[in-house]
């Protein structure tokens, strides 16, 4: 059966963004203007720093998301793989059992063995195997006999 291990280990660090934006915002500006548009430059100024803030929440917020969303397609990549190795394996235990059923079915046209000593003899066929590494099914259907 194979194993699936995925690991993933995200960081965003917004530190420098947010230091370089408050920077941004703490700045100051030196404009020369007459009396009457000291009105209109103060405004633009707010504007910024208003602006300044929008944009730190953006970024944080984006940092924040992208996160999240990684940590879920993390997950569902990883529960994805269980159930696919899972699957794999019960597919295969089964190929297993109807291919030593089919074997099986063979010998026993062959053979006078029935019941418990026919039960005995595959057992017994299943410690040889794990001795010499081979299975039940190859012993019953003599693969490499020609």
């Amino acid at each position: 059966m194979a194993q699936y291990y995925i690991s993933a280990q995200v960081k965003v660090d917004t530190s420098t963004i947010q230091t370089q934006l408050n920077a941004i915002k703490d700045q100051t500006l030196n404009v020369k203007v007459n009396t009457t548009g000291v009105a209109e430059a103060a405004k633009g100024v707010d504007g910024i720093g208003d602006a300044t803030k929008t944009a730190a929440k953006s970024v944080k917020n984006l940092g924040s998301d992208f996160v999240s969303t990684l940590g879920k397609v993390t997950k569902f990549a990883a529960v994805t793989a269980i159930i696919g190795a899972f699957t794999t394996a019960i597919t295969e235990s089964i190929k297993t059992v109807k291919d030593f059923d089919d074997a099986l079915t063979d010998f026993k046209k062959v053979s006078d063995l029935s019941g418990e000593s026919l039960t005995e003899y595959t057992e017994k066929l299943g410690t040889l195997g794990e001795t010499v590494a081979r299975t039940r099914k190859y012993f019953i259907s003599c693969e490499d006999i020609q």
